[in-house]
């Protein structure tokens, strides 16, 4: 069922958490840098990162239990943070002696003085580099287990949870929140560096003046106060603003994994106002959280400074009593200078701590699901001789049964096949067999040697390996061909396989692809048509050549030659020891079957052979001959239309929006098609900027305006005794620390409502734009790289954005003013205290060269861990399945390890970078005393210029500690700029708009008749191209049935009608106009195509039946459901017309899909039907009823149907017969059989006959004996 938020997904079964394998890894070998075969050996085991059991709410002791794991690398941060700090704190009482012995007039010790500043500097540097180095390998140690234990969780989920699994939410929590963790833990050393600072700093301050202690320390305190306060408000505001960007991403998935319906019903415009207001609900919520931190930002700047001025008033008046030198007096203010930066820097953690909590808690929620079902202890034995259902019932909700005391005997030797109506419950034994579910009530059994057992004794891998199953929709890997068909099986020989793959008649397709069995297949094998990945699925089972086979109606999309080859095989394959589960819902499937089981309402009705049921059984007759009969469900509208609950979550975030909305300006710009550049998306947030940019200009202002008051306050008040002059300073450094905290709280505001309006238009446009790309794009590799830049990219923009471009703005304008400000003061110790730039400049143009390859490698390797996770999510049965759970993480660990290396090297480079910055202004500090205090000595210099000095270093270089923070957020949010401009720069090959003005309007129905003209389309890899000389007419109210053998071209063909693909060469024509002059908008409308897959969105029935017509009633919606035989399969459903649907429809089975799509392309009422195998899945009386209302519910309506049923084409006006991308015969079924060319062979093969051409390639079994089990 549809989950509307995570929370009714994964964190509803926070207690069922995955019971993690046991082992600890080889934290030495880890630690020292980790190889193939020690990430290998970390993939089984339970990273210390995780404590399951805890709970999400423990995440901050969870965190740290994960580091402590590492203890080096922890030992480490800590030991380097205490000495080195501590080390540091001296630093001030040598200032002290320098200043008391230059106003004495003495300089003797000075040399000495500012050689040992230069050796705490070089400590410094070595202890600054351990620390940062030691902490970023320790944070990607963490969230590189954090994501493997939480990919090791969901490959242990069992059936409830994958179906309440949302891809999108977990894609965002292994993304966005695993990388807040990261960016909290790279910090660690902060906190740690600040109670060294306050410890040590403490001490020596007690020691010069217990008084001036107190009043520094008040400030201190404060500020800290004011961090703690303000940490609720900021969790609740992050953790929604995560959680509606969880929706985002979600979203976004369906649209690329639904595209192909998104274009059909040409609702581009549809999907990007939802995401334009979902992305404008996400921008609210985060200028919540912005508004919740302005103003204890402010506070906790203000504080520091109000604290210094404390200092001088106080301090001052002590040192004109004389219990107080002016050197302990500068020792004092340098203290509480030192403790101003890192404090600032800890209160940034706190508030970047609350953020990360929301993140930990989503982390720690997926890594603790725990599957209902629980693992056996016994072996599998390797022979049986039976399976037994006794009494079974099962249901996906507690509600509603889908089985219903279901017996079921089939004996070793035995091939069964179970048909049914769609939702009868067919394919859900095939999911109870593996124990992807356990039924309700009842058991299921097999017989062995031993006596009757239990399947729920046997342990899940073991059974799983002696039980395969084909499943209705086949998942493929984007790995090769060979390797597809070997997934369950890896030993097995090149001859197995190939001889796997002749079995399922997939030998003669793969031997023409460019690299035959080694080609390399697209994401979910887009690259293959239906029914060629329906045969290397078959081939995969067969290869294992399990004890107990089942087969979900693994040939609906293949054409009846390779079936009658595919029947034939397993027919041979049969032996006295495997048992066979055949779900059919074609007649030619049941001829292999010794025995067929007709199932209703999760009831075996009847059972017996063909010819006995024929002639018993009523239902056996509707479904196998297509009679008509009603068996629809009777219930009222109350029922089919119960009332909709108030989507709280969409109230909420209407409600919490408030003032905060994005500008019209901002969402023109966001809505342009136009806008093709990152410039372009800068323009509406303009004047923010400006006026940002100027409110920064003044609160940088304000930081130099402090030393220069400190100075005046010293040199004009307290060496001369004028107190009055002193508290004067005071009330106008008061004064600029109030306007300057009114200053903050509106920088705070703008720059955030600026970079977030940024992130809304990139990303609105992005996914605007991503929509105007034809369906190439969302094939193949293309559709991760897709994701990973509406994700991945975009998020490390909004991380930046959020937290790094106003510091980094501040840090950058402070430091030029301060440089300005020295150079007024005093041109000499100015240039003595900037002479190490040009090193610095030198070295940061090295560090981007080095640090942007790495990043941008990284950049790679994390879209390459993001398919697999989706690969793996997707396809997370058929993994499981095939026992291949170990494999799957072993392999997504070494991708995320591989991710980790290169960004440890990436952390190198920062930590080399910025401590040798802060080494070199340590070092300007040391040369800035020695000079400046040479010269108070000798009278040329006042005190109070020194301490100004002294001051504006302080502040000029303290900035280097927030952009050595920022740097890694910055390096990747500049990939991320990048990758955005590369997708934004990909031509546009169609658009939006309605109608164009020149554009004639698109035929209700036709007049004339359509016309295709040496249609021609390669996908690139083919040397005679997918389909070349396609010429066919047809005349209003006609049917053309198009068949052929499986990657004949059919597919290809209905989406070059419906203009997925551009014409590379040919034409097609509407009543002699050719279709590119009509507006693609109306063109698609006109054009009703249903896709064999017919996916799905996540909401319920009626909305997908809507989808194409949203403005529909709610009795359009039956009517057309009803048209198509859809409304008694709704009718059969919890809620009816309301019921849940999950993306993609996977809690529905194929048919009931195929139906709801069917419908949802009758509401729109197109002109032209184009079904692609739009019935495969669907049995005879469904499909009956379907094919009645298509070629005669509207005489005036034509029809394209792609067939593998020959019987659907026998009803057709014409046929034509595809052959390698040709037309080879066309013309009505009785002349084509007349003529026993290849639709005759195709036909009788469709037919079971035993005459067959001499030319026909048939699949064989032989090799397969050869396959271990």
């Amino acid at each position: 069922m549809t989950r509307s938020s995570i929370e009714k997904s994964v964190s509803k079964r926070s207690d069922r958490s995955t019971t993690s394998s046991s082992g600890t890894p080889d934290q030495d070998q880890a630690e020292d840098g980790s190889t193939p075969s020690s990430s290998e050996d970390r993939a089984h085991a339970t990273p210390a990162a995780v404590l399951p059991g805890q709970g999400a709410r423990w995440w901050a002791a969870r965190l740290l239990s994960g580091c402590w794991a590492h203890r080096r690398l922890s030992i480490g941060i800590l030991a380097w943070s205490v000495v080195t700090i501590a080390l540091v704190t001296v630093g001030p009482l040598l200032t002290r002696r320098g200043v008391n012995e230059a106003v004495d007039g003495h300089t003797t010790g000075l040399a000495w003085l500012v050689a040992g500043l230069v050796l705490i500097a070089a400590i410094d540097f070595v202890g600054n580099y351990y620390r940062r180095n030691l902490a970023g390998r320790l944070s990607l140690w963490v969230q590189h287990e954090l994501r493997a234990q939480a990919f090791g969780s969901i490959q242990r989920l069992d059936g409830h949870a994958q179906d309440s699994m949302r891809v999108g939410q977990v894609v965002s929590r292994t993304n966005s929140d695993l990388e807040q963790v990261r960016s909290m833990l790279q910090m660690i050393p902060v906190p740690v560096s600040v109670v060294t600072y306050f410890v040590s700093g403490t001490a020596v301050m007690v020691y010069l003046s217990p008084a001036l202690t107190v009043v520094s320390l008040t400030a201190m305190a404060l500020l800290g106060l004011t961090a703690w306060r303000a940490r609720k408000r900021v969790f609740a505001t992050s953790a929604q603003a995560a959680q509606d960007v969880g929706e985002l991403t979600e979203r976004i998935g369906q649209t690329i994994d639904g595209v192909r319906v998104v274009k059909g019903f040409s609702q581009q415009n549809r999907e990007i106002r939802w995401l334009e207001r979902a992305a404008g609900g996400v921008f609210g919520r985060r200028m919540q959280t912005a508004r919740a931190q302005a103003a204890p930002g402010a506070t906790m700047l203000a504080l520091p400074v109000l604290g210094q001025f404390a200092v001088l008033g106080y301090g001052g008046w002590l040192v004109h009593d004389g219990g107080l030198d002016i050197g302990t007096f500068v020792a004092f203010v340098t203290f509480l200078t030192m403790l101003t930066g890192p404090t600032r820097v800890f209160a940034s953690f706190l508030v970047i701590a609350q953020r990360t909590r929301a993140s930990a808690e989503r982390i720690f929620e997926l890594i603790d699901s725990r599957p209902e079902i629980h693992d056996g202890t016994r072996s599998m034995p390797e022979t049986l001789s039976y399976l037994k259902l006794e009494n079974v019932s099962f249901g996906y909700t507690a509600d509603r049964p889908v089985l219903n005391g279901l017996d079921l005997h089939v004996s070793a030797g035995e091939t069964v096949a179970i048909i049914g109506p769609s939702g009868s419950g067919k394919s859900t034994i095939s999911l109870l067999l593996p124990r992807f579910y356990d039924p309700t009530t009842g058991t299921i059994r097999v017989g062995t040697e031993d006596g009757e057992i239990a399947l729920n004794d046997f342990r899940i891998q073991d059974l799983r390996q002696h039980v395969g199953t084909v499943f209705e929709d086949p998942f493929l890997f984007a790995s090769s061909v060979s390797q597809n068909i070997g997934y369950g099986h890896r030993d097995a020989t090149g001859d197995e396989i190939r001889a796997a793959a002749a079995a399922a008649g997939a030998d003669e397709f793969i031997r023409q692809l460019p690299e035959g069995y080694d080609t390399v297949l697209a994401e979910r094998a887009t690259d293959l048509s239906g029914g060629q990945r329906q045969r290397l699925a078959l081939a995969r089972a067969l290869l294992r050549r399990p004890q107990i086979l089942v087969i979900d109606d693994s040939t609906s999309a293949v054409d009846a030659s390779t079936e009658s080859g595919i029947l034939k095989a397993l027919d041979n394959q049969r032996s006295a020891e495997h048992i066979t589960v055949l779900i059919a819902r074609r007649r030619s499937t049941l001829s292999i079957a010794d025995r067929i089981v007709v199932m209703d309402e999760g009831r075996v009705v009847d059972a017996g052979t063909a010819a006995e049921l024929a002639d018993r059984c009523q239902l056996y007759r509707e479904l196998t001959d297509g009679e008509d009969v009603d068996h629809q469900t009777r219930r009222g509208d109350d029922e089919l239309w119960p009332p909709i609950e108030p989507d709280q979550a969409t109230q909420a975030a209407s409600e919490t929006r408030g003032r905060d909305v994005v500008s019209s300006a901002a969402r023109r710009t966001a809505l342009d098609s136009s806008i093709r550049t990152v410039r372009s998306v800068l323009r509406p947030v303009a004047g923010l900027l400006v006026v940002a940019f100027v409110l920064i200009a003044f609160d940088s202002l304000a930081n130099v305006a402090s030393p220069i008051l400190l100075q005046r306050g010293i040199d004009s008040g307290v060496l001369k005794g004028d107190f009055g002059y002193v508290g004067l300073v005071c009330a106008l450094a008061a004064g600029i620390v109030v306007i300057n905290w009114a200053v903050f709280i509106a920088q705070s505001v703008t720059t955030a409502r600026a970079s977030e309006l940024v992130q809304y238009i990139t990303r609105t446009r992005c996914f605007g734009h991503m929509h105007s790309l034809d369906l190439r794009h969302f094939e193949g590799s293309e559709s991760g790289s897709l994701m990973t830049r509406m994700t991945v990219d975009i998020d490390s923009l909004s991380r930046f954005m959020q937290t790094g471009l106003v510091n980094g703005i501040m840090s950058l304008v402070t430091m030029a003013g301060i440089a300005v400000a020295m150079f007024v003061f005093h041109p000499l110790l100015a240039a003595v205290a900037l002479a190490s730039l040009p090193l610095i400049i030198i070295a940061t143009v090295v560090f981007r060269h080095l640090s942007s390859r790495a990043y941008l490698q990284a950049r790679t390797e994390i879209r390459d861990v993001n398919r697999n996770l989706q690969e793996n999510i997707d396809g997370l049965r058929t993994v499981q399945a095939n026992g291949r759970q170990k494999a799957a993480i072993s392999s997504f660990n070494r991708l995320s390890d591989k991710h980790r290396t290169t960004r440890t090297k990436a952390q190198q480079y920062i930590a080399v970078y910025f401590p040798f910055v802060s080494f070199l202004a340590e070092t300007s500090y040391a040369l800035v005393l020695g000079v400046g205090a040479t010269l108070v000595a000798r009278g040329e210099l006042s005190p109070g210029v020194l301490i100004a000095f002294l001051l504006f270093l302080s502040q000029f270089y303290n900035p280097i500690q927030q952009l050595s923070n920022i740097a890694d957020s910055f390096m990747q949010a500049a990939n991320g700029v990048r990758h955005i401009r590369e997708l934004l720069a990909l031509p546009a090959a169609e658009t939006q708009e309605a109608a164009a003005f020149d554009s004639p309007p698109m035929p209700r129905r036709l007049r004339d008749e359509l016309e295709v003209e040496g249609l021609g389309f390669s996908y690139g890899d083919e040397s005679g191209g997918a389909l070349s000389d396609i010429s066919l007419s047809l005349a209003p109210g006609q049917s053309l049935a198009v068949v052929g053998r499986t990657g004949a071209g059919k597919t290809t063909l209905a989406k070059l009608l419906c203009r997925y693909y551009p014409l590379e060469s040919g034409r097609i024509s509407f009543d002699g106009i050719p279709a590119e002059k009509f507006a693609l908008h109306d063109y698609r409308l006109g054009i009703g195509e249903v896709a064999q897959e017919g996916y799905l969105f996540e909401g319920d029935i009626a909305e997908n039946i809507r989808y194409g017509k949203p403005e529909a009633e709610d009795r359009e919606v039956a009517d057309a459901a009803v048209r198509v035989g859809a409304h008694s399969v709704v009718a059969g459903l919890e809620s009816g017309y309301r019921h849940q649907v999950e993306a993609g429809g996977r809690n529905l089975s194929a048919g009931q899909r195929q139906l709801i799509a069917l419908a949802r392309t009758e509401l729109t009422d197109p002109g032209i039907f184009v079904l692609d195998e739009a019935t495969s899945s669907m049995d005879a009386q469904a499909e009956s009823a379907v094919l009645d209302h298509v070629l005669a519910g509207d005489r005036d309506r034509c029809s394209i149907i792609i067939a593998h049923h020959l019987t659907t084409a026998s009803r057709c006006d014409r046929v034509a017969v595809l052959d390698k991308g040709r037309i080879v015969e066309i013309g009505r079924h009785e002349d084509l059989i007349r003529q026993d060319g290849p639709y005759a062979r195709l036909w009788n093969d469709s037919q079971g006959t035993d005459e067959r051409s001499s030319t026909t390639t048939q699949p064989t079994s032989e090799g397969l004996e050869g396959a271990v089990k």
